[in-house]
């Protein structure tokens, strides 16, 4: 379990270099002379998951601007492919181990826009929990609305306490010094407009602007293709978001095929007309 040590968090070199994921999963990044600047942290990034979804764009160029929200769904997700493992408050880690809490602060409209966000406090030890607010030092302390500081009382249970901000609660998780992550270091743009130009960000910003940024929760590279969904070369896996109603669907989408999956390797159900009918005029499928 990590010990509480602002005196290493804290220095003027890495504050900056570290958000609460880092510090939440114990993984300091520090300058190193003559390498690139580690980037802060991102649930997911290093397997190509987005804990974010579109809720707006508009076209730029070549490219669009995207407006992202977070979920609390979309954090966890992220954060379980990163190899966390999810808990109940009242279950404890193994050995080693510590639980970690996550909250989501949603898209705020401007102006100013402002981009919704995941938040991480973790446990230093039983009943004592720390966090590190974006780029701001490490702390124990609540957030005070009257102050508009963290210089409340200690956080001592997360998912009650005014940990920040705008946040709300999502749940537990566990984290170990054994957590194995690729690519971990990722760059999080702070604002709430992202000029996307990427082959996947195009997609998002192409979905959002047809009006459908609800189902464009997730459009993963060719990493994230499932063997046996279509012939073909993977162009884009989109991902629909699951609501009380409907469950959430993979669409594959092939040089040959358009593909629908909702889980179920035997099963290829109905999916939302909408999305159909736009992949297929995108990529002149039948």
């Amino acid at each position: 379990m990590p010990v509480f040590a602002p005196d290493v968090w804290n220095q003027p070199d890495v504050v900056q270099l570290n958000n609460c994921y880092n510090y939440a999963l114990d993984r300091l990044n520090t300058p190193q002379a003559g390498a690139a600047t580690p980037e802060p942290a991102e649930p997911g990034a290093g397997h190509d998951i987005s804990a974010a979804q579109v809720v707006a764009a508009e076209p730029n160029g070549d490219g669009y601007t995207l407006y992202s929200d977070y979920t609390a769904t979309g954090i966890k997700t992220a954060a379980l492919a990163d190899g966390l493992h999810e808990r109940d408050e009242h279950s404890t880690c193994g050995a080693a181990h510590w639980r970690v809490a996550y909250f989501v602060r949603h898209f705020i409209e401007g102006p100013p826009a402002i981009s919704g966000t995941p938040h991480f406090v973790r446990e230093d030890r039983p009943g004592h929990w720390s966090h590190k607010p974006g780029s701001r030092p490490v702390t124990q302390c609540q957030y005070d609305p009257a102050t508009r500081a963290y210089s409340g009382p200690p956080i001592t249970a997360p998912s009650t306490d005014r940990v920040g901000p705008g946040l709300d609660f999502g749940g537990y998780l566990c984290c170990g010094p054994d957590l194995a992550l690729g690519s971990l270091p990722q760059p999080r743009t702070p604002d709430a407009a992202v000029v996307a130009n990427t082959e996947n960000e195009i997609m998002r910003g192409a979905l959002a602007v047809a009006g459908m940024a609800d189902v464009s929760r997730l459009v993963a590279s060719r990493t994230q293709w499932s063997a046996g969904f279509g012939a073909g070369n993977l162009i884009y896996r989109v991902d629909t978001v699951e609501s009380h109603d409907a469950p959430a669907q993979s669409i594959f989408v092939t040089d040959q095929s358009i593909t629908m999956w909702d889980g179920s390797p035997s099963s290829t159900p109905d999916a939302d007309g909408r999305v159909l009918a736009f992949l297929r005029d995108r990529f002149n499928a039948a």
